[in-house]
């Protein structure tokens, strides 16, 4: 098949087709219907590259900042490729770029363009910024997007802590769902711990051990602890309850 599409892609490409010349620099790179030719292929990619084509933008990128295709390393071209494709919108480039950039103003920038794309890793990234700089409202509505997306746990399990210390309103039903879901990994963490202290208790009063009084009371004070997170877990319930009721009716 490579045999029969390499002569039209270098037809296309010397009429000027980025994206035939970036598909003849795979050809070149791995010798499929073509002679195996690495600077032929570089000077493909970069060819489609400047033309402004993502996915060679992309591929450039990543060969510059990982060695790869007999490229020297360099993360200065990495960036300088990475930020190609993030101005022209690419989220995971958006991403990258925070890496590369030098000062806070443009990793925001960064996190917010790829966030607003819906990527989830910038989401929460960019929450856990907010939230550090003790914009919770920021941080409620990044953080509850993340996990809507898809995010890690840790996203869902700090919007649960602020909704239980009830140091911010939550306004909308994502982040107050995503939140209640943060509380009930917090009920459940707080049951493993529970059991795990409790067993540990009834395994030093089976063998003996004069602290198992000491035990008994820590696994009562974990019990409690569960119960006063099963009942904040009632209360966010009925928030979200609350909540959805309230919004139908406006």
């Amino acid at each position: 098949m490579e045999e029969a599409a390499a002569p039209v892609y270098i037809l296309l490409s010397y009429l000027g087709n980025k994206e035939a010349a970036f598909q003849l620099a795979k050809f070149y790179r791995e010798g499929s219907g073509v002679e195996k030719d690495n600077e032929r292929a570089l000077s493909l990619l970069l060819l489609a590259a400047r033309g402004g084509y993502l996915p060679a933008q992309l591929e450039l990128a990543r060969n510059y900042e990982s060695g790869e295709h007999r490229l020297k390393m360099d993360h200065q071209e990495a960036a300088r490729w990475y930020r190609q494709a993030a101005l022209q919108g690419d989220p995971n480039a958006q991403v990258k770029m925070v890496g590369y950039s030098k000062d806070d103003v443009e990793v925001m920038t960064w996190l917010t363009m790829a966030a607003d794309q819906g990527h989830a890793k910038a989401q929460e990234a960019l929450g856990f910024a907010y939230l550090e700089e003790g914009d919770n409202e920021m941080a409620s509505h990044w953080l509850g997007r993340a996990v809507l997306n898809g995010g890690s746990p840790m996203a869902a399990r700090s919007l649960g802590k602020m909704l239980i210390a009830g140091d911010h309103v939550f306004k909308d039903t994502i982040e107050i769902a995503a939140a209640v879901v943060g509380v009930q990994m917090l009920v459940e963490d707080a049951n493993i711990d529970m059991r795990r202290v409790c067993g540990q208790a009834m395994g030093a009063r089976a063998r003996g051990y004069g602290f198992d009084s000491v035990m008994d009371q820590v696994c009562v004070l974990k019990k409690r602890k569960v119960e006063s997170m099963a009942a904040e877990l009632r209360l966010a319930e009925e928030r979200v309850i609350q909540h959805v009721q309230s919004a139908s009716t406006r």
